[in-house]
């Protein structure tokens, strides 16, 4: 049966609920993690949105079960009033419903049924704007079908791309996957990081009561980079700082520091979740940027990964060069509209 929450104390009190079902769900996104999702909420996406209508589609199984969700909000734009999933999109890189394999056709049914038949739940929408979605979304298969069973206007565009790596069993395999080229470029950077005068020391943020001094130290490495020291506002700051406390005390952040002579000089936020490492950002000091401080942070990092069995490391959205010679390979995010 599907029901839907409107009020944001209902969808508060079922966090637990949701994040078992996320565990079980086609795609276990940390993004699709509820308190990730309440973050962007609070704040509809750090103001990205000036106003929102909460409208969570929960589907449950004869038992009671939740075997599906699907986070909307609903807002004015210049289509009208837009139904989006909750976290879009500029914050987010991937965005998506929950559902178990074996309740996704009569999740998608009766989710199409409620949006598209004969008796909408939520008639004054026109159209529903689903950005960051990879080519396996569920929601995107919905799209597809919706599109035909209602006689609905479907368009489909690729928006960005998204690089992943898939990791080896063991760090030796990993070269050997690189290839002759990068596999000497990465030896050769931690090496020379390993020879510096001062001592190269990487580690990982795991106290709650330093975070926020970490998340200090990594917003003061991004004001070298004058696009993300545009981006973060101290709004987006303040979001970002709520979203890695929860991450931390749920067990699913990765936020690691590369440091010379105890100065920090490199430093990736990432999140540790379902055997990936999800690379959100990252900042350099470039007064060591002839050490390629993030280079060897980065191998770091894969060495970490690999020794304790992750499949993959996934550098999310953009398609910046260090992420294919480390071996990354493309996927395309998709943005995907509905109209009446």
């Amino acid at each position: 049966m599907l029901t839907w929450i409107t009020e944001p104390e209902v969808w508060a009190d079922m966090a637990e609920e949701w994040n078992a079902l996320l565990d079980r769900s086609l795609l276990p996104l940390p993004f699709l993690r509820h308190e990730y999702l309440w973050r962007w909420w609070e704040t509809l996406g750090a103001g990205e949105w000036p106003e929102g209508q909460l409208a969570v589609a929960v589907y449950r199984d004869e038992a009671g079960r939740l075997q599906g969700a699907a986070p909307f909000f609903i807002t004015p734009t210049r289509h009208g009033p837009t139904m989006m999933v909750i976290g879009s999109h500029r914050l987010t890189d991937f965005l998506d419903v929950l559902v178990t394999r074996e309740a996704e056709k009569a999740f998608v049914r009766a989710l199409g049924d409620a949006l598209f038949g004969p008796s909408p739940v939520f008639p004054q929408v026109r159209r529903w704007e689903w950005w960051n979605l990879l080519p396996e979304s569920p929601l995107r298969r919905g799209a597809a079908d919706w599109a035909v069973r209602y006689g609905l206007k479907s368009t489909e565009s690729p928006c960005e791309v998204a690089p992943y790596l898939a990791l080896p069993p063991s760090w030796e395999a990993y070269l050997h996957q690189v290839g002759k080229k990068q596999r000497h470029e990465i030896r050769r950077k931690l090496r020379r990081a390993h020879r510096h005068p001062h001592a190269v020391h990487w580690y990982r943020v795991t106290d709650p009561e330093q975070l926020d001094a970490e998340m200090d130290a990594l917003f003061a490495l991004m004001q070298a980079h004058p696009q993300k020291a545009a981006f973060f506002t101290p709004t987006r700051q303040a979001w970002l700082r709520a979203v890695c406390h929860d991450a931390l005390r749920h067990g699913w952040l990765f936020f690691a520091f590369l440091t010379v002579g105890g100065e920090r000089a490199a430093s990736f936020l990432c999140f540790d979740f379902h055997r990936r490492l999800w690379i959100y950002n990252s900042g350099l000091n470039p007064k060591y940027k002839q050490l390629s401080p993030g280079w060897v942070l980065l191998a770091h990092m894969l060495q970490w990964a690999i020794a304790r069995g992750y499949e993959g490391v996934d550098f999310m959205r953009g398609p910046e060069g260090y992420k294919y010679r480390f071996g990354a390979r493309d996927r395309e995010l998709l943005w995907v509209r509905l109209e009446r």
